[in-house]
This record gives structure tokens, C-alpha cells and sequence, in this order.
């Protein structure tokens, strides 16, 4: 079994990129809390994502590139990693980007929210911050490892409590992207212990 973090950064500078999203839907959707009841709230049909074009170009691909924490994803890839795959608990919401003059440039995405984080970092092996706070994390540019004994073997994509950024995937959800062809996921293999 491999896993592999996906950490959302753009491939290609072609491609559209999100590198804002002041929202009350920002913490919910970057720490994979439940945002159905803050989208009811405000009234929202819809998660708004600004392009950043200074930044990104105005290609769509299948995963937007973003610093939000976000995964963003065309909707037709989205279906189909959710029909062929385990993704334990989540949520699936509409999504929009919108060009710099505030015109709709695409409305087939999706944000892919896995809810809850996996308890399975390897302190021991990882270079953690030791700021003080309650939830001990992974430094910002800091190695990491993962307890092989309790990472989830039913599920494809999932956050880990501790780190920070990014979205770990099996090796057969990452086999399934590379032979579809999906655009613009970037992978790197996530050390096991």
C-alpha cells in the first residue's frame, strides 16, 4: 500500500488557481468540518471562488489549484471518483469561479469535503511544531510519516489530524487520475511506518 498527499498546488500556470476565499465557508471547507449548515445559513446555492489570474491562466482543469485547502474538482471527475471509489464520510458541494470582472467562468465544479481527520500521523518519525497549542502538528515545511497500522484501508481520500495542508490518497485512487488523465493533480508518496 502506498499513500500519497495531494497538497492542491497548481501543475501548470495555464491552469486556473484560487489563492483566495474570504468566506464563512472558509474554515469549514479547509479543516473538513460540516459547511452544509453554514451554506443553509447564509443562503448560499453555491461556493463562490474567485480566480486569481495574476497568479493562475484561464485553462479549466480537472483540479483547481488553490492555497485554500480546498479540493476542487471538475464535476464530472468528481463523479467519477465518487462512483468508483471509497471515500468514507464526506460532502460534495456546488461550486463556482468566477473571472476577475466577476463573470461566472465555469459553474461544473465541486468541492470534494472529507469530513474529520484520520488520527494516523507517526509523531515519532515527524517533525512536529512544538508551538504549545492542544493539537500537536506537522511543521510547515517539516518531514512527515504515517502509522501504516491506522490509516484507513476502506477509504481512497482522507485528511490526517496534524497535517496541516493537503489530502492523502491511495495508490489506486492515484492510479485511477494518471490513467484517466485528469488534469493538473500534483502527488508526492507520503513516508509509512
Amino acid at each position: 500500500m502506498k499513500i500519497h498527499l495531494c497538497a492542491g498546488a497548481a501543475s501548470n500556470r495555464r491552469y486556473c488557481v484560487v489563492t483566495r476565499h474570504p468566506s464563512p465557508l472558509s474554515y469549514p471547507l479547509a479543516h473538513g468540518a460540516d459547511a452544509k449548515p453554514v451554506m443553509e445559513e447564509f443562503s448560499l446555492d453555491t461556493v463562490p471562488l474567485d480566480l486569481d489570474e495574476t497568479t493562475g491562466g484561464l485553462v479549466l482543469p480537472d483540479m483547481v489549484g488553490n492555497d485554500q485547502n480546498y479540493l476542487i474538482l471538475r464535476r464530472p471527475c468528481a463523479d467519477a471518483l465518487l462512483e468508483s471509489f471509497s471515500l468514507g464520510p464526506h460532502e460534495v458541494l456546488p461550486a463556482t469561479l468566477f473571472n476577475k470582472k466577476r463573470r461566472i467562468h465555469a459553474d461544473d465544479y465541486v468541492v470534494l469535503n472529507p469530513l474529520g481527520k484520520i488520527d494516523c500521523l507517526d509523531v515519532e518519525c515527524s517533525d512536529m511544531d512544538d508551538d504549545g497549542d492542544d493539537e500537536p502538528s506537522v511543521q510547515l515545511f517539516g518531514s512527515f510519516a504515517l502509522d501504516r497500522a491506522r490509516i484507513p484501508e476502506d477509504w481512497d481520500i482522507f485528511r490526517v489530524r496534524g497535517v496541516l495542508l493537503g489530502y492523502m490518497f491511495s495508490e489506486r485512487i492515484v492510479d485511477f487520475i494518471r490513467q484517466q488523465g485528469y488534469t493538473n493533480f500534483v502527488f508526492e508518496t507520503v513516508t509509512l511506518s
